[in-house]
Order: structure tokens, then C-alpha cells, then sequence
């Protein structure tokens, strides 16, 4: 394959990484990509086998604003296009990236490994979409440990913050639940220690709440369920243990 190959018009590239790289390198016009290192016997072979993909200018152009790519080698030595706006990964990485100051949108989606012990998110996030961790030994959800890394010289991140404090719309979701038991998610997190105003809750992948937060002057918290009259204001309280329940009966 050569770049005579791509159409010098081509915006939009959803290709194998293995054929990147040399003489195939895309089109400076490419805005889009998702770039794919499953291994091509995936059926026959496990995910461990998978490639991975090397971010950098050879194989990514400068261009590009919506990344997806799964496997990456040596993510502290990604270099991202200048311009990228969306990122979607897996979040096996140990360390963290350099992430490009105008990042506002990060998918987070867990791979076949065990995630790591902090998961590194970027100050210039507005969007995140993650997977929540289930305590061990228990039925209940919460945030996996996050670092905030300093991407665009901000002064303005609260220090007990475990979000970014641009970040307003977040997506979390519970895989690892039986559809006939209860479970419970904490979101005082969330709440207490975040500015996020949006709060999508995926459960098994065919329930879906949506849930407007936003914070009174008096201390109070008004939750609703999406454009709904269905919530409350609530005082909180600071005491071990503050979750919300919810039970997921069989379909």
C-alpha cells in the first residue's frame, strides 16, 4: 500500500495499525481516526496477543481531532496532534500521557487486564466516559482512583478535587453486576469533590439514568432525573457510606 492509496480529501480513516507507518502514511486532511491492533485471528487467538499502536507524527497526522485507537506503546512517549479534541483508549496504562492541552473529550474503556492502580486524567477535560470499580468483596461502585495532571498551565484545579474542574458531563458505567442483585454506586465523590453537572449511569448496558446536579449556595444539592420532576434537594452529610441504591430486576 502507498499513499497514493488514500484520497487526498480523506477525513474520516478506520484502518488496522499493522498496515500504517512508511509509505502509507494518511492524508494531512484526516480528522478522524480509529485505528484498530486486534490481532486479525482474534477469534483463535486471546487479546493478549493484540499489537499495539505507536502515537506519533508517522503514523498520525497532525490533523487529527478525534483519536480512537485501543493498544499503545510507551505512552509516555505519545505525541498527540496538536489539535486533538477527542481521545477513545483502554485503561490498562500504567503511566500517564502528555496529553495535548486542547483534549476536552476522554473515553476510558477497560481492556482485558485489571485496570491500574491510578488512572491519570488531563485538567483541560470537559467530557469523560469510564468505567466504575466494584469494591471488593461487596456490591458497591465507585470512581477508580484518579491523578490530575496539569495539561494546560491552569491554577484553578482544587487540590481535593478527583475530577477536572472543567469537566461537566460524565458517563460512568457498571459491567461487572448480576441483573438479579442489588448493588449501590457512590457518588458523594462525585458530588463533594467535583463541578460535574451531567451524570449519565449505564448498567448493563441497556439501563440508562440521567442525572442533573446542581449545587445550592445554602450546602444543598438539587439531583433530578434528567428533564424530569422525578428528585429533590438534599443536605448532605459527611458520613461514611454515602451512596445511592438502585435494584435491577431480570429482564
Amino acid at each position: 500500500m502507498t499513499q497514493s492509496f488514500f484520497s487526498p480529501n480523506l477525513q474520516y480513516l478506520m484502518m488496522d495499525f499493522e498496515l500504517f507507518g512508511g509509505s502509507a502514511k494518511p492524508s494531512p486532511k484526516v480528522t478522524k481516526m480509529s485505528v484498530n491492533t486486534r490481532n486479525p485471528t482474534q477469534l483463535l487467538s486471546p487479546r493478549s496477543l493484540d499489537g499495539e499502536c505507536t502515537i506519533t507524527p508517522e503514523y498520525i497526522p497532525d490533523s487529527v481531532e478525534h483519536l480512537c485507537v485501543d493498544g499503545i506503546t510507551n505512552p509516555e512517549k505519545t505525541i498527540f496532534p496538536s489539535r486533538l479534541v477527542k481521545f477513545a483508549t483502554s485503561s490498562n496504562y500504567e503511566s500517564q500521557f502528555n496529553y495535548p492541552p486542547t483534549l476536552r473529550e476522554l473515553i476510558y474503556q477497560r481492556g482485558d487486564h485489571p485496570p491500574p492502580p491510578i488512572i491519570y486524567l488531563p485538567t483541560s477535560l470537559e467530557s469523560l466516559d469510564i468505567e466504575m470499580n466494584i469494591i471488593q468483596d461487596t456490591s458497591i461502585f465507585t470512581l477508580p482512583p484518579t491523578k490530575i495532571i496539569n495539561n494546560d498551565n491552569t491554577k484553578d484545579n482544587p487540590l481535593h478535587f478527583v475530577l477536572p474542574h472543567r469537566l461537566k458531563n460524565l458517563e460512568i458505567s457498571c459491567v461487572q453486576v448480576s441483573d438479579e442483585n442489588d448493588f449501590s454506586n457512590r457518588i458523594d465523590p462525585i458530588i463533594n469533590c467535583s463541578n460535574v453537572e451531567h451524570l449519565k449511569m449505564s448498567i448493563l448496558h441497556f439501563i440508562d439514568l440521567n442525572i442533573d446536579i446542581r449545587r445550592l449556595d445554602n450546602g444543598c444539592v438539587m439531583m433530578n432525573l434528567g428533564e424530569t420532576f422525578f428528585g429533590g434537594i438534599y443536605r448532605q452529610q459527611h458520613r461514611l457510606g454515602n451512596i445511592i441504591g438502585m435494584r435491577i430486576k431480570g429482564h
